[in-house]
């Protein structure tokens, strides 16, 4: 099909317009709810009709000018044409909808979104790519690379990190490869290095410099098939909990983008979780970032995370503000108590986008008073909450978090209580 005329009706959770058409449901880049359309280059992916364009004919009065001359073709910010306002009101929506068939404890149980003051500037690590000459983000829907040479979403130090590697390191990256950049000690840049490409002395060199100089604070490089990585310097990640405590991370490995939400939905977690001298259990706890407010206040806490680096930095974020935690090293499931003189009173868990699928039966065997579920994924997460709700669990309070402004990503924290305590 070369194309056809249609309204959208709404947003996709991966970013794109839902275009009703004469054809049926199209899915297009671009598109705001209400807006007329053109959708052009309709092609069949699998079930699912998408074009390659969108052309506006009626706008919507929510429509903006995207900031960024990159966001027609770079894949990072597909909800940037949109206002602040529309882009939380369609996240707000599709947590809904994903969760329309989770019994609730009350009809007074209903789903706000806390939004950011900071729509940019905020991204505290980003993920970049680079192949043939290109270092930047990947397009959407394609391998390509979009070679851009700053990022209106990350935060000052990190652009500045982006123009510093474009210019004395981006010449010797051969091949193809993915680069972290996250904040260090200093509040400097870390940069984590992953190519199965052998990458020049001089590569290695440059980074060494830049560490000596004091422009960034470390490096991790893995390149040519190394079973260890080089390091650099401290490339460890330096951040904040959700109560503002300076929380080492493991290299590489996982934190959250935006501080201000970051601690808005570790302050909701914590409430409702009611942790006070009870006895809790923290699954996919990472290196921290709820653990240390939840064992400042709970008789107990024991803390299960798969990744080891992650672990290692958890024992050490606890040792250093003085706190205590059970931590252990395995898959969520092994870690979920079995014996019947194990008691939990409080589940706390953040997996990730995959869900936590395995241990909802688990959970629910433990009877919890309060089982507060982090999410990243509204769909996962409406699955997961639908096969509580089997074992006579009802929502009780639920919020979204706009974590990532100008994307469709949205997080979302929901409590779940046995129903005879409604």
């Amino acid at each position: 099909m070369k194309s056809i005329e249609g309204r959208v009706r709404g947003l996709a959770k991966d970013g794109d317009a839902v275009v009703e058409t004469e054809r049926g449901l199209v899915f297009a880049p671009g598109g705001l709810p209400g807006e007329r359309v053109r959708v052009e280059d309709v092609r069949k992916e699998g079930k699912l009709l998408r074009a390659r364009r969108l052309v506006v004919l009626e706008p919507s009065a929510s429509r903006v000018e995207p900031a960024c001359a990159h966001v027609a073709r770079c894949g990072g910010c597909p909800w940037m044409h949109g206002s602040a306002e529309a882009q939380a009101e369609a996240k707000r929506a599709t947590v809904e909808r994903a969760l329309a068939k989770v019994p609730r404890a009350s009809s007074a149980v209903s789903l706000a979104i806390t939004q950011p003051t900071a729509m940019f500037a905020y991204r505290g690590r980003a993920r970049l790519a680079w192949k043939g000459g290109a270092l930047g983000l990947r397009a959407r829907r394609d391998e390509r690379i979009v070679d851009v040479e700053r990022c209106l979403v990350l935060r000052p130090e990190l652009d500045a990190a982006l123009a510093l590697v474009r210019a004395r390191l981006r010449a010797h990256l051969s091949g193809s490869g993915e680069m972290q950049l996250a904040i260090g000690a200093g509040g400097r840049a870390v940069i984590v290095i992953e190519t199965d490409a052998v990458l020049p002395r001089a590569a290695f060199a440059e980074l060494e410099a830049m560490v000596a100089e004091g422009t960034v604070a470390g490096a991790s490089v893995r390149a040519g098939g190394a079973s260890v990585a080089t390091r650099i310097g401290d490339p460890r990640e330096v951040g904040r909990d959700v109560e503002g405590r300076v929380i080492h991370g493991a290299i590489g490995g996982f934190s959250q983008a935006h501080d201000e939400i970051n601690a808005a939905l570790g302050a909701r977690v914590i409430a409702w979780a009611e942790p006070q001298g009870a006895r809790v259990l923290e699954l996919y706890c990472g290196h921290g970032n709820l653990t240390l407010a939840l064992a400042a206040r709970a008789a107990s806490v024991r803390a299960v995370e798969l990744s080891s680096g992650a672990t290692e930095a958890l024992r050490e974020n606890l040792a250093v503000h003085d706190l205590r935690a059970e931590v252990i090293t395995a898959d969520a499931l092994a870690g979920v108590p079995t014996g019947k003189k194990e008691r939990v009173d409080v589940v706390v868990l953040d997996p990730p986008r995959t869900g936590a699928k395995e241990v909802i039966d688990p959970i629910a065997a433990l009877r919890a008073a309060r089982v507060v579920y982090v999410s990243c994924d509204p769909a996962t997460l409406g699955r997961d909450l639908e096969r509580l709700a089997t074992h006579g669990y009802v929502l009780a309070r639920v919020e979204a978090f706009d974590m990532f402004p100008q994307t469709a990503h949205v997080e979302t924290v929901a409590l779940m209580i046995p129903r005879a305590s409604s």
